[in-house]
């Protein structure tokens, strides 16, 4: 049976093949004026008739009616070639039919007396055709723009031919449309032979009119080619799922296309689905054979029909012609990107557009892949498994983004309260030094895990390249002393001597500062942590021609000078006996060397081999550097230091927002008894709605985004919806680029990424409040 079918496939293409070669031959012919006809006198009304019959039986078979008149008196002498008007009645009724997907074709044919011509009406109950697109109708090779038929296949020569043909006999053809109600078409033709050149005129009739033209069966095997039972294929797929949700083990389409003979009804495990989508019936189906032996396959004939299908379940690819009824491939592609459901689906574009342009418009327009037609089935194969594959890939990385973000705020969100009660027990100044020296450890402890999910977080980012720079004016120096001083604290543990030599003369650059003292931060650490004890660690800053250099030397532990070339790699800790003495993951370098890099500049590490100490370079090319007067002095260096935390001007009502209870407890009593503020707090977002209804008004509102009832992001525009003009924060432990830009978008003023101490609190109630 299946090559029974393939040859029924390419019968059918050859047909097509046929008809579409005999019509441009004619086209051609009578251009040149070579064309053979024959006219000969019938009767039109028997010749019209029974061509409508053969016709009139695949309207049928799809649910549209037709009614035929054909009344011509026998006295009325008509002189038409046979083959010439079978042509022009079959592409009438093949546009009639084409284009109405309801209703009645109607097909008249009358004699008009006072013209004393032969009249046929053929018209139609379907969409129309535009105002605009009527005086180029009968143009050859143009195509009424058209999205409601049921294929939108053509070269637009049917329509030129028939109005190319009845010159040739004497008479004319027009249209007259009206945009959703449907068309008519007119052709007259002079009765008798006066008109016709008479070497061309058979002076006895046809014994057998009907049933000698080569093209006939091109002509009706296209309806059938047409037809796309689509709403029977959504029913069924419909049918076959539960009404909650799409299950990836629910039956397939069912095929209706009518060449199609078998189909799948179960989703074998583990298979990819594949939608394929296509308005040739013979397309569709070629694709389908092609790949249902190594996936589950959906068909849909329009990109409407696509998306209804994939919304009732997501494929895991979709393979999309461009022009298309309904919805063609590039409005299907817009709505699949614009729903969350079907936005990282990947879609291959398979069309008949060829050409560089056609291409980067595909590409442009985001599709994964672009392949013309015709195409190697080895090719389409290739192709399929390699998007799906890339489709797995990016899958992964989302998947392990959401992971590593979902780590994040898992493991910040505890050490708030940490962080937070730390900060409440050190401002007692009757604490007793051990136990101030055992809160430092602590804190010391929590700064190192979250250098830890920070450097994953970063890592992430570089892997994916959505590690971004915010360049600004800065003074580097000021950076590399806001550096030294968080450190001061790890060195002091150690009696690490620190002397800096800061002589560089140009030290203003255009710099992402939190990202370049980052990088210096790192260093530093990397340097004490290397460095044993009673250590010294040198910081120099030179002018040189490669722009300003940034050394930071010790007399530590050193490297493997054959490891050098691995020192920027992530990961690399220069071997597993370092790596077991002094831990770490092994990315502080590779992520300093990348964000240098976006600099365009460089980092670079020296050393003499084991136990002879490290010298890490940092280089800022010329460009980077400005002059002029000194850059105001980082904030967000000035958030990490913030030796004091003055209260603001006067005492704010603050409605503080955290499922954590330990979190909201330790920052309710933070923000009241530290920085001296009236603090309301709610476990939830129905709680705190309730609050700012009935205890407000307030002057700020620090939130939580992952919340159980609603997500923070909803939740701060009701809290404006209550009290217009409110100031809120979002205090979060997801903290990525993209977790802040939303944050901002929803309409928070500050994103703070957890654990959140005093200083900050202080700094931004500060910035905002002065």
């Amino acid at each position: 049976p299946s090559f029974k079918n393939v040859l029924q496939l390419v019968h059918r293409i050859s047909l097509r093949l046929l008809k579409l070669s005999n019509t441009l031959l004619d086209c051609s012919r009578i251009e040149a004026g070579r064309i053979q006809a024959a006219y000969e006198p019938v009767d039109l009304a028997v010749l019209t008739t029974e061509l409508c019959g053969m016709f009139g039986s695949a309207c049928e078979r799809h649910g549209l009616k037709m009614n035929v008149s054909c009344k011509v008196p026998p006295d009325v002498p008509v002189y038409v070639d046979c083959e010439m008007w079978e042509k022009i009645v079959f592409n009438l009724l093949s546009n009639a039919f084409k284009f109405t997907h309801k209703g009645h074709i109607y097909v008249s044919l009358a004699h008009r007396p006072e013209q004393d011509v032969i009249e046929l009406a053929v018209s139609d109950t379907g969409v129309g055709i535009r105002s605009p697109d009527m005086p180029r109708l009968f143009e050859r090779f143009f195509r009424a723009y058209d999205e409601a038929g049921r294929n939108v296949e053509g070269t637009g020569i049917g329509l030129a031919l028939v109005h190319e043909l009845i010159k040739l006999h004497g008479g004319n053809v027009t249209a007259e449309s009206q945009l959703g109600c449907g068309s008519t078409f007119r052709v007259t033709l002079p009765t008798g032979c006066a008109h016709l050149p008479p070497d061309h005129i058979r002076a006895t009739a046809p014994s057998h009119p009907v049933g000698r033209s080569r093209s006939r069966n091109s002509h009706m095997r296209e309806p059938d080619y047409w037809l796309v039972d689509g709403a029977a294929s959504l029913s069924s797929l419909a049918a076959s799922l539960p009404p909650s949700e799409p299950s990836e083990s629910a039956p397939l389409l069912t095929c209706t296309d009518p060449v199609a003979h078998s189909c799948n009804t179960a989703r074998a495990p583990l298979r990819p689905l594949v939608l394929v989508v296509d308005d040739n019936a013979d397309m569709r189906d070629y694709v389908r054979r092609l790949l249902e032996p190594t996936y589950d396959i959906d068909v849909a004939c329009d990109g409407q029909q696509a998306l209804e299908i994939a919304h009732l379940r997501v494929p895991d690819l979709i393979i999309s012609d461009i022009m298309m009824p309904h919805l063609d491939g590039f409005g299907l592609l817009r709505q699949l990107r614009s729903q969350p459901q079907t936005g990282l689906v990947p879609v291959i574009f398979l069309s008949a557009r060829a050409g560089e342009e056609a291409r980067i418009e595909g590409f442009d327009s985001g599709v994964d892949d672009y392949l013309v037609k015709p195409f190697a089935a080895r090719e389409l194969q290739a192709r399929v498994a390699s998007v799906l594959n890339m489709s797995r890939i990016r899958l992964a990385s989302e998947k392990k983004d959401q992971l590593l973000a979902t780590l994040s705020h898992e493991l910040r969100t505890p050490l708030t309260p940490a962080v937070m009660l730390i900060d409440l027990l050190q401002a007692n100044p009757d604490l007793p030094e051990a136990v101030r020296h055992d809160l430092a450890s602590v804190s010391s402890s929590i700064q190192l895990q979250l250098r830890l999910v920070d450097d994953l977080l970063d890592h992430t980012r570089i892997e994916r390249g959505k590690l971004h720079m915010d360049p600004q004016p800065a003074d580097v120096h000021s950076l590399v002393h806001s550096a030294l001083l968080i450190v001061k604290p790890d060195a002091d543990k150690k009696n690490i001597s620190v002397s800096t030599n800061l002589k560089a003369r140009r030290f203003n650059a255009v710099v992402d500062s939190a990202r370049l003292q980052q990088v210096f931060w790192n260093l530093l650490k990397n340097a004490i942590k290397f460095t044993n004890q009673n250590g010294h660690i040198r910081v120099d800053t030179n002018d040189t021609d490669d722009g300003l250099a940034i050394d930071i030397v010790d007399n530590g532990c050193g490297f493997d000078s054959s490891r050098q070339h691995n020192l920027f790699d992530p990961f690399e800790q220069g071997g597993t006996t370092i790596t077991k003495q002094y831990g770490g993951l092994g990315l502080g370098l590779a992520i300093a060397y990348t964000i240098m890099s976006l600099h365009q500049g460089s980092l670079h590490g020296h050393g003499d081999g084991l136990g002879h100490g490290a010298r890490f370079t940092v280089c800022l090319p010329p460009e980077r550097l400005i002059s002029g007067p000194t850059p105001q002095k980082d904030q967000h260096a000035a958030a990490l230091v913030g030796p004091s935390h003055p209260k603001a001007s006067r005492k704010l009502r603050i409605l503080a927002v955290d499922d954590n209870a330990g979190v909201l407890l330790v920052m309710t009593r933070l923000l009241s008894t530290r920085l001296g503020h009236e603090v309301l707090g709610a476990p939830n977002a129905r709680e705190a709605l309730r609050l700012a209804a009935t205890s407000g008004p307030f002057d700020l509102a620090i939130c939580d985004i992952g919340l159980p009832d609603m997500s923070g992001l909803e939740l701060v525009g009701q809290l404006k919806m209550v009290q217009p003009g409110l100031l809120v924060f979002a205090c979060s432990g997801y903290g990525s680029d993209e977790d802040i830009k939303n944050s901002l978008n929803a309409g928070f003023a500050a994103h703070m990424v957890k654990p959140v101490g005093l200083a900050l609190f202080a700094q931004m109630i500060n910035q905002y409040f002065p």
